[in-house]
């Protein structure tokens, strides 16, 4: 019976649809009227997205952020990946049902981040009938009783609106797709945004990345071992009128073949667990968190093209004193020789019982830059303090030109002043 109950929850777990014949233009353009924008959400829940910090104690402390309106305090963190989630929905939607919207923001935040209902009337004082009727056909919304309820989530980020899985009440029995954490905002406030013939986005889940890359590149690969996250991300990309991204289905690289690119991306699964193999859902890194960030750094000598950049999220868990550089350096393999890393990184507390003996945990973002010939190649560590008010191109260009070490750490701490004044 258990089974059967599952293979049920599975066929109803909506994915969104595009719709020929709808107008994600006009549906966009009422969602940004009506203020619905990733600043102004944040300001309306009285809250920050903040930086992985010392002071943090990892998933929990920046989960706990989104739900500290609600008056929800309990460790959301180490729940999230599980399914019982029946106590924090409860509160959220007590809270709701006693709190009634005071405008179209507050309307539109419960209706695609709290999962919450939303009478129908409410909703026509936002959309017409058609709009109404083409999220409905869209599966962004679906009609209950007179109320509107929302399965999935919707966030606006980078001017852009990305339909994921739900953070409040994500589906069981499926690969879920990963809703816009703070990470995706700040990697996305972190990625060398310089014009590129091609990008590579890796792990896409929504699409988000490979959305804003199609922005500054020529063509887009977006690839997931999940055919899910693919359907999401074709989704927004036709939602966003954005035509220039491939979907490719495949684990990893094998997704591509041998092609090369300008620019790889990605924002692989980092949690370090053993409960599951990485790449069968949006979370598990392996034991220590790193096997997918291990085997993009190893693949780059065969698809980063000479000249271009790999960014992507890290998780970086020691338990000796042997630097992350080396470890780099060692996956680069013969690459090595000819590949500069910047490390935008912060210590972090998070712990769980697979590197609860870890020596240091950093998360932030691994920048490397590919030459085409042996060169005089340089490492840097830097504070990870997104989003940067400057390109990470032109810092590599200004530690190009450095003659020391010395100098390469002053320019370091020069460039990101200018971010804590910002």
């Amino acid at each position: 019976m258990k089974r059967s109950s599952d293979k049920t929850r599975l066929m109803i777990v909506p994915c969104p649809i595009p719709l020929p014949n709808a107008s994600p233009v006009r549906i966009r353009r009422i969602l940004q009227a009506a203020g619905f924008t990733f600043d102004a959400v944040k300001a309306r829940l009285g809250t920050e997205y903040p930086n992985w910090t010392p002071a943090g104690s990892g998933v929990a402390d920046r989960a706990l952020c989104f739900f500290k309106c609600v008056k929800f305090y309990l460790d959301w963190g180490r729940r999230m990946l599980s399914h019982s989630h029946r106590s924090y929905i409860e509160k959220i939607s007590n809270y709701l049902r006693n709190k009634a919207p005071k405008d179209q923001l507050d309307v539109l935040i419960r209706l695609f981040l709290f999962n919450a209902p939303v009478e129908k009337a409410t909703l026509l004082g936002l959309f017409p009938q058609d709009d109404l009727d083409a999220l409905v056909a869209m599966q962004l919304i679906r009609d209950v009783g007179g109320n509107a309820v929302c399965d999935l989530a919707l966030y606006e980020c980078d001017g852009l609106f990305l339909a994921t899985d739900a953070m409040v009440r994500p589906p069981v029995g499926v690969n879920r797709v990963m809703p816009l954490y703070p990470e995706s905002f700040e990697f996305v406030g972190s990625v060398s945004r310089k014009p590129v013939n091609s990008a590579l986005d890796l792990c896409t889940g929504s699409g988000v990345h490979a959305l804003v890359a199609s922005r500054h590149a020529g063509t887009v690969v977006a690839a997931d071992i999940n055919p899910r996250a693919l359907r999401f991300s074709e989704f927004n990309a036709w939602f966003n009128g954005i035509t220039n991204i491939q979907h490719c289905e495949g684990d990893l690289y094998g997704a591509i073949g041998d092609r090369t690119f300008d620019l790889i991306l990605a924002n692989p699964p980092y949690i370090p667990c053993t409960d599951s193999s990485p790449g069968e859902n949006c979370y598990c890194g392996g034991r220590t968190g790193d096997v997918l960030w291990s085997a993009i750094v190893r693949g780059l000598e065969h698809h980063l093209r000479p000249g271009g950049f790999c960014q992507l999220i890290h998780m970086l868990v020691r338990f000796d004193l042997t630097s992350h550089e080396h470890k780099i350096r060692l996956l680069l393999g013969p690459l090595s020789g000819r590949c500069s890393i910047v490390l935008f990184s912060n210590p972090i507390r998070f712990r769980n019982e697979h590197i609860a003996g870890a020596t240091s945990v950093e998360f932030g973002v691994t920048t490397i830059k590919r030459y085409d010939k042996p060169a005089k190649v340089f490492y840097v560590h830097a504070p990870f303090r997104p989003p940067l008010p400057f390109d990470v191109s032109d810092l590599f260009s200004d530690l190009e030109r450095a003659s020391s070490p010395s100098e390469r750490d002053l320019i370091s701490r020069r460039r990101l002043r200018s971010v804590k004044d910002a």
